[in-house]
């Protein structure tokens, strides 16, 4: 099980670091896939720091929980994270009626990520 656990937060760790890159180094590259065109300055400086700065600080706390004793904790920071995502993101869609194929997608890495997370914390708990 340990070894589940931390590919688990591996990947949720990794995922965290490739989307914060991306949205650091090259934030127009993506935004058109998720409905916005144009980025004046400030609000490049904004996505850049809450999309990539606070993705790559949590990509980078996930990989340091690989030991034993702070598994527990990057699995729940792991649930946390992308379960609030997932959850906001797919009260957003329903409320605003929106669907376009980047939303799905991260809406379906999220929830991937949290019901992981989730199943090998229920398990934790009974061994």
């Amino acid at each position: 099980m340990k070894n589940l656990n931390v590919a688990i937060i591996t990947i949720a760790g990794l995922g965290f670091i490739a989307f914060g890159i991306v949205f650091l180094c090259w934030p127009d590259m993506v935004m058109p896939s998720m409905g916005i065109q144009t980025l004046g300055n400030q609000a490049r400086v904004e996505i850049q720091a809450m999309y990539g700065g606070l993705e790559l600080g949590l990509g980078i706390l996930l990989l340091s929980c690989f030991g034993a004793e702070r598994q527990r904790f990057g699995l729940q920071l792991s649930l946390a994270s992308y379960g609030g995502l997932g959850m906001a993101r797919l009260a957003s869609m329903l409320v605003l009626g929106v669907s376009m194929p980047f939303l799905w997608y991260a809406l379906l890495w999220e929830g991937l990520i949290a019901e992981l997370a989730l199943l090998a914390l229920l398990s934790k708990r009974k061994s």
